[in-house]
């Protein structure tokens, strides 16, 4: 899910002597709370793996209604990741299908990694973000003027992980922003091997981030991978390289 993937790559590319430590703050900007709005009509979980070890587990939940949607979710730390990360994320998003594009129309954030801080409560109108409320953990916010047709975190995770028909899986990007830092995705072009299609797709940093982040992680390369069931396409594998192995979020149902 690339904007929440994106928080932790960073750290799982450290040298192996500080994987311990930096797979815990990194799970810290993966970690969400399941939105009460959220009541899910199809529920869908994922493994975050590093090496040999999972790390997290992911649970999703969501709600589709005519054109609207509400969605939410869950990480944990899972093993002895578990016994260390002290961390409270908690976010949810509504909005409405463009088919295939989805709307953002609001999105409430409040974050502590035990090293940031931020909360953000915003809405959508006519596609510019208008922050309600914000307690910022970036020294200079973006201003909701440079985020026009943006959506949420959460949504951009959505439209990559919800199950849709063969010709909306790739071929899409979407500008994502958070209250405080603009971003981007980029999905491209579907490859086919029998039941099975990936894309390759890109996120990047664009404003708001501590200059020290912006000149050595830019943006993050990684992969998605889809398969059938029944008339529609299921996400089942998101997978990013890093120079110690491959970051894999893996869906178990």
């Amino acid at each position: 899910m690339p904007p929440l993937f994106a928080r932790i790559r960073p750290f799982l590319s450290s040298p192996v002597r500080r994987v311990r430590r930096c797979v815990l703050a990194g799970l810290a900007g993966l970690v969400i709370a399941m939105a009460p709005q959220a009541k899910a009509q199809d529920n869908f979980a994922f493994d975050v793996i590093y090496g040999p070890l999972t790390v997290a587990r992911i649970a999703v939940a969501h709600r589709e209604s005519g054109n609207a949607y509400a969605v939410g979710a869950n990480i944990r730390a899972t093993g002895l990741a578990a016994a260390f990360a002290r961390v409270n994320f908690r976010l949810n998003a509504e909005g409405v299908f463009g088919s295939p594009r989805l709307s953002a129309l609001s999105y409430r954030e409040t974050v502590d990694t035990g090293q940031r801080q931020s909360a953000v409560d915003m809405i959508w109108r006519g596609g510019t973000p208008v922050v309600r409320s914000q307690q910022a953990g970036t020294a200079t916010p973006v201003p909701p003027s440079r985020a026009q047709g943006s959506v949420d975190p959460l949504t951009a995770m959505y439209r990559l992980a919800r199950a849709r028909p063969e010709n909306q899986l790739c071929n899409w990007s979407a500008s994502i922003y958070d209250g405080a830092r603009l971003a981007s995705v980029t999905v491209g072009s579907p490859r086919r091997s029998g039941d099975v299609i990936t894309c390759n797709a890109t996120h990047r940093r664009l404003e708001g981030f501590p200059a020290d982040d912006l000149a050595r992680h830019p943006h993050f390369n990684f992969t998605a991978t889809f398969e059938p069931v029944g008339d529609l396409w299921h996400l089942t594998e998101v997978a990013s390289p890093t120079i110690y192995g491959t970051v894999r979020i893996v869906r178990r149902n």
